[in-house]
C-alpha cells in the first residue's frame, strides 16, 4: 500500500493472563518469544529497505490496538482476520469488529 517510502509500524499484543495483569512489567516466555519474532520481522523488512518500527502491547487486543493507534500518528491500520462464526465474525473477525469502532483512521482488513 505505502511502498518503500512509507513508514510502517508492526504491532503485536501479548494477551496472556500475566500480560493482562502485569502489562509491560511481565517477563514470561511467551512475551520474550513474541518480542523476538516482532524484531525479526522488523529486521527482515528493514533489510529490504522498509522503514519499520515495532510496538508491543499488553492486554486485550481490542482495547490495546485502538489505544496504540489513537495515541500515535498513523494513516491507516491494516489487520488480518480469519472469520469464524456469525456474519460480523465472518466479515471482520471479533477483534477487528471491536477495533474498527474505536479508531479514528481508516481500517484495511485482509482476510487470511
Amino acid at each position: 500500500m505505502g511502498g518503500i517510502e512509507a513508514k510502517y509500524t508492526l504491532i503485536h499484543v501479548v494477551e496472556t493472563v500475566g500480560a493482562i495483569i502485569y502489562g509491560g512489567n511481565i517477563d514470561d516466555h511467551e512475551t520474550l518469544v513474541d518480542e523476538k519474532l516482532l524484531l525479526e520481522y522488523k529486521e527482515m523488512l528493514h533489510s529490504k529497505g522498509y522503514q519499520v518500527e515495532t510496538k508491543l502491547g499488553f492486554g486485550k487486543p481490542n482495547k490495546v490496538i485502538p489505544s496504540i493507534i489513537n495515541e500515535g500518528q498513523y494513516d491507516v491500520l491494516v489487520m488480518g482476520t480469519h472469520g469464524h462464526t456469525g456474519l460480523n465474525d465472518l466479515l471482520f473477525g471479533t477483534t477487528v469488529d471491536n477495533v474498527r469502532h474505536r479508531i479514528k483512521i481508516p481500517l484495511f482488513v485482509v482476510k487470511i
